[in-house]
Formats: C-alpha cells, sequence, structure tokens
C-alpha cells in the first residue's frame, strides 16, 4: 500500500528523530561512564605551583561574597585572586575593596570602560591576566562556590597527566522542578562528544566558564584574549584556542567540589541565553536561527508524538522504545548528577523550551539591533564578523586556527 506525502513526512519526522534521540542518549551515557570525577584524585602534596584565581564580575552584589569566601577558604597555600569590577552600578566594587582588605591574598581590579571591539568578559579577563603571577592561571566565574580541596586535586589531576588546560563541570543548584527540566536537557545535549574532547590529544577542546584551569607557559603560545576579544561563547573559545595551538586538553566532572545557581528560574534562563546561542547555533543568521529553533523543536516532540498519532506499528514502536530509553538514561544518571529521576520523560518539553531559545535569541536580536549583555549591546555585524567558536552551521568555516607561537 502506497503511502501519501503526509504519511511519508511524518515517517521520516518520527523515525528520523526517534533515531536522533537513541544517538544523543548514548552519546551523554557513554560521556558520563567515561569522564573522570575530581574526587577521586587524591590531593597535591609537596611542591605547589602559584596558582592565579581571575574572577571577573560585573554586578555580582548578590552572589559575589558567599562565592569569594569558598575561594578564601581553599586549602592551597599559593595563590592570588585577582577580582576584577568591570564597570559594574551596584555594590561590586565595594564588595571587592572589603574582600582585598580582609585577605592579602585578594587584590582588586577595577574596570571603568570598554574599549571598542571587545567583550566585557574577555576584555577584564584580559586585563587580569597581564597582572597575575601565577604559573597556572584559573579562569572562574563570581557565582561559583568551591569545596576547601578543590583546587589541590585540580592541580594534582592536571599535573600528573601533563595537561596545559583543564575543565571542570559543576553542579548546578536550581529552586524550581521546571528549570531542572530544561537544565537537565541542556546538559544531556552538551554531553555529547564530550567523551572525545576529554581526550589531551584531541583536536577538539570543551572549556566551562566555572573552572579552566590552564598552564601560564602554555597559554603565552596562544594570541590570547585578543583572539576572543568579541567571542560570546568564551569559555568553550579559550578551550579551542588552546587546543588549536596542539596543547593538551581535557575536561572532568567535579560536582563535589564545584557547584552554582545557574539561574533562578525559567525565564531567567530564557533571558540568559539571549547572549550566545544565537550565535552559537546559528553563526548570528536569523534564516538559520528559525531553522534551528523549528528542528529543535520538531526533534523534541517526535517521541511523544509517536505514541500519540495514528502511525504504523514500527513507529509507534520506536517511539515507545525511545522513551522508554530516556526514562532508563535518566534512572542511570539522576544518582551521579543528584537530580531526580522522574524528571527524565520531560526531557522532550524541556528541549522544546531550548528551541523557545533560540527564537527568543534571534528575535530580541533583531529588535534591539545586537546582543545585550550585562550594561552594554554588542552589533550583531561585529559579533558575527569576529566569530571564533565552531558553530553548528559553521563547521570548518570558523575565521581560521589561532596564530601560535611555538617558542
Amino acid at each position: 500500500m502506497r503511502m501519501s506525502w503526509l504519511e511519508l513526512l511524518l515517517v521520516l519526522w518520527i523515525g528520523g528523530a526517534s533515531l536522533l534521540w537513541l544517538f544523543v542518549g548514548l552519546q551523554a551515557l557513554r560521556s558520563i561512564y567515561t569522564l573522570a570525577h575530581l574526587h577521586e584524585q587524591p590531593p597535591l602534596s609537596g611542591h605547589f605551583p602559584k596558582v592565579s584565581i581571575i574572577v571577573p564580575a560585573c554586578n555580582e552584589e548578590e552572589s559575589l561574597r558567599s562565592a569569594q569566601l569558598t575561594l578564601l577558604e581553599q586549602d592551597y597555600p599559593n595563590l592570588e585572586i585577582i577580582l576584577v569590577n568591570d564597570r559594574s552600578s551596584d555594590r561590586t566594587g565595594e564588595i571587592v575593596e572589603e574582600l582585598a582588605a580582609r585577605d592579602a591574598r585578594v587584590r582588586p581590579l577595577h574596570i571603568r570602560s570598554l574599549p571598542d571591539g571587545w567583550l566585557g568578559k574577555t576584555h577584564a579577563l584580559h586585563c587580569a591576566t597581564l597582572i597575575a603571577d601565577g604559573e597556572w592561571l584559573l579562569f572562574t566565574d563570581a557565582d561559583v562556590h568551591y569545596s576547601p580541596d578543590a583546587l589541590r586535586r585540580a592541580l594534582a589531576y592536571a599535573q600528573e597527566r601533563e595537561l596545559d588546560h583543564l575543565a571542570a563541570l559543576p553542579r548546578l543548584h536550581t529552586r524550581s522542578f521546571s528549570l531542572r527540566v530544561m537544565a537537565a536537557a541542556f546538559g544531556l545535549h552538551l554531553l555529547v562528544g564530550m567523551q572525545r574532547k576529554a581526550q589531551p590529544e584531541h583536536a577538539d577542546a570543551m572549556g566551562v566558564g566555572a573552572f579552566n584551569l590552564l598552564r601560564r607557559s602554555a597559554f603565552a603560545q596562544t594570541p590570547g584574549f585578543a583572539w576572543l576579544r568579541l567571542e560570546v561563547a568564551d569559555d568553550i573559545g579559550l578551550a579551542q584556542m588552546m587546543a588549536g595551538c596542539g596543547l593538551r586538553s581535557s575536561t572532568i566532572f567535579a560536582m563535589r567540589e564545584l557547584s552554582l545557581e545557574w539561574y533562578r528560574d525559567v525565564p531567567a534562563m530564557i533571558r540568559g541565553l539571549e547572549k550566545n546561542i544565537f550565535g552559537v547555533l546559528s553563526g548570528y543568521s536569523y534564516s538559520r536561527a528559525l531553522a534551528a529553533g523549528l528542528g529543535v523543536c520538531a526533534y523534541a516532540m517526535a517521541p511523544l508524538a509517536a505514541l500519540v498519532l495514528p502511525l504504523p506499528p514500527l513507529l509507534m514502536g520506536l517511539g515507545l522504545f525511545t522513551m522508554l530509553m530516556i526514562v532508563l538514561g535518566g534512572l542511570l544518571t539522576s544518582r551521579s548528577f543528584g537530580q531526580q529521576a522522574m524528571i527524565a520523560p520531560l526531557l522532550p518539553l524541556g528541549i522544546t523550551l531550548l528551541g523557545l531559545a533560540i527564537f527568543n535569541a534571534a528575535w530580541q536580536a533583531w529588535r534591539r539591533g545586537g546582543i545585550q549583555w550585562r550594561t552594554t549591546r554588542y552589533r550583531v555585524e561585529d559579533l558575527r564578523a569576529a566569530q571564533k567558536v565552531t558553530s553548528f552551521w559553521r563547521v570548518g568555516q570558523t575565521a581560521g586556527p589561532p596564530l601560535c607561537d611555538e617558542n
């Protein structure tokens, strides 16, 4: 019996999307069971190279003090903490000075203006790097909380494996159930291919804004933050720049050592993704963003549609099998990540919300004529011209590899 065009489209949609779900799930599980965990690494002892911890902060008065106190409680004996007040309009600058007066290891740095052609964060990181004294540089966010032994374990892991860059994945605290669903969907797809990026010999690498640890001598071989001056995905760009220069990079889970509250609720996460999801997923193209958003939503809902639409038994069975695999994957990973297992069946809803976040980011960029990040607006044309991180749409078509210093 011949199928109609509608039936054929349903078969292609449900079948293709369900197979993609299975691929994503298997890839994520492979990463979960391949990547090492920082708590399994014995802490560093003996020689302690100096570490410069660089923390950019723009209007972070709510979280800055409590997070930085956990850095001051590190049991690592040889460190400095450079707190960068990046043009804040709240009490961030006052808190930076209070912490500096409290502990001599804290070095305050106040940035009053932003030069043309730079993002605020990359400029803040660049300025702090110029005054840092450490043999190792740790770039971290202002709201990350650390366990006392986090740095000793991370340095031990990096030095034993002769790494030049180590990214660590933190635990994300969420206040609402709906936000946990959306964050879990985001995390699921972030893990795809992570097992390859964690291999030091691999040409690609993963960066994490919460924890990017770099060997200073290796970083000096790269063009530095000037190469990333308008890159919204600066953390990933930093890692790819290191790997592009032939340096050794890896990624590790640090759920017990690092934690942060990423966003307060779903609307806050959708607003927060405005700054980078448009560029990373579509290369700042509105038509590609529309296609990406529609594709994500269609992919997300396919397993559920297979259970309710009148489809051939084979497709209905594939949809049911896909949902069972989603639930099984949730059960396997919930204990490791401290999440509720009941989140798993709702992952299609979380991914649909991510699709809506793509639409919103593109719409806001078109409405504003650029990307609004903190207190500054950046033109889409400028961001597109300077984009470095390989996006979904531009594989092999980035601005080119960094110019590395082989000396």
